[in-house]
């Protein structure tokens, strides 16, 4: 039997104040939890 534990994953965090930090790549860091989701459940499955 194995197990998968994820927690905190804060797929639907809006991330404000992401923009007051000059140079951070805002589309690939908003975008990174729900592909790490996606990622996680394609492993699971």
């Amino acid at each position: 039997m194995h197990f998968l534990h994820a927690a905190d994953i804060h797929l639907d965090s809006p991330l404000r104040g992401l923009a007051r930090y000059e140079g951070v790549p805002e589309e690939q860091v908003r975008a990174a939890p729900r592909q790490r989701f996606e990622a996680l459940v394609a492993h699971a499955v």
